[in-house]
């Protein structure tokens, strides 16, 4: 309904202020976009302060690598599974029941009923179950459970990582006093449990090797090669892989962008630096293609591939990761590495 000009008018002019504000804000999001360079005819010849190549060029025109005889990757394996992991590992697929010895004394395995008493009450955490050694709950609070009998009291301090989304906990340290109200324990696996438990666990280890060392030696190659160009087809291909990922289900960007509340600024933004995070990942994998001749028919992917498969996701990740390999076993420093 429409009201006079006599009714309420400071909030009639404060509304219209803000409406004017909130357009100049729009649009200053738009300004401050980095907006590719355009040809006349509407082509991108700029990104991230580089020249788009749409001609015919060479891997040279693009990207210099670092010298891969001296690559140096900072990585710290993942130590491998012991006895005792597996055993706790094996004890936490069992069922576990509660334990009618009130001088038991919690371990790796068992699943202890704790509270956790916070000095701000809306921290407080009461008839917490932890799977001890799950590595679910924080380290600080699945080790100081070790040893703990039922009724048995500690005070713990607790530092949750930024990422940490649980009751607003993320980025927090937290002082606590712990208290064990029960603990259940699994029956004792057997040993071929046990050793089905270390396969596991080696697998596991020799994976999270595998891709730490590959992200390492990524991240290496990324920092230390020297681009100078984007391949117009290369940046077309990572934009419609971004778009792909994010505006599948939409009927258009103007429909996913009003679903999440985001800007086509916004949207533009994040889809330039993906495009130039990934324009750059797949220019090093050209470069270390036309460096060491490994291609998807090359022995060396082949062998990769039949090991660990292929990313049906990202195939060209896998033969990024056959090539990483194969030049760090090739190198004297390489040898019974993940």
């Amino acid at each position: 309904m429409q009201e006079s000009a006599s009714a309420e008018p400071a909030e009639e002019v404060v509304i219209a202020q803000g409406s004017r504000e909130d357009n100049e804000q729009g649009r200053k999001q738009e300004e401050e976009l980095e907006v590719p360079a355009l040809s006349s005819n509407g082509e991108e010849t700029a990104l991230d302060g580089l020249p788009i190549i749409s001609e015919s060029y060479t891997i040279e025109d693009c990207i210099k690598l670092p010298e891969l005889d001296s690559l140096k990757v900072p990585y710290e394996e993942v130590p491998a599974p012991t006895y005792d992991d597996a055993l706790i590992y094996a004890r936490l697929q069992k069922d576990a029941r509660p334990t009618n010895n009130d001088y038991a004394e919690a371990r790796g395995g068992d699943v202890v009923s704790v509270d956790l008493y916070a000095e701000e009450e809306r921290y407080t955490r009461l008839a917490l179950s932890i799977a001890v050694g799950a590595k679910i709950e924080r380290p600080e609070i699945e080790e100081a459970l070790i040893g703990m009998e039922p009724g048995e009291k500690k005070e713990i301090t607790v530092t949750y990582p930024d990422d940490y989304t649980y009751m607003d906990l993320n980025g927090k340290t937290i002082s606590y006093i712990m208290i064990v109200n029960s603990i259940a324990r699994p029956a004792e696996p057997i040993d071929v449990e046990v050793g089905k438990a270390m396969e596991f666990l080696k697998k596991e280890a020799d994976f999270k090797n595998r891709m730490g060392y590959f992200e390492a030696a990524k991240k290496v190659l990324l920092e230390n090669s020297v681009f100078t160009a984007y391949p117009e087809e290369v940046i077309r291909k990572a934009r419609k892989r971004y778009e792909d990922k994010y505006l599948s289900g939409y009927d258009s960007l103007n429909d996913y962008l009003d679903r999440i509340g985001m800007t086509k600024a916004e949207f533009k933004k994040e889809e330039n630096e993906y495009a130039v995070q990934r324009a750059r990942e797949q220019l090093v994998l050209m470069a270390l293609q036309d460096k060491t001749g490994i291609t998807t028919s090359s022995d060396e992917y082949r062998n990769y591939s039949a090991v660990y498969g292929i990313n049906r996701e990202d195939p060209d990740r896998t033969l990024f990761e056959a090539i990483v390999f194969s030049i760090r076993d090739a190198s004297p420093e390489g040898g019974e590495k993940p």
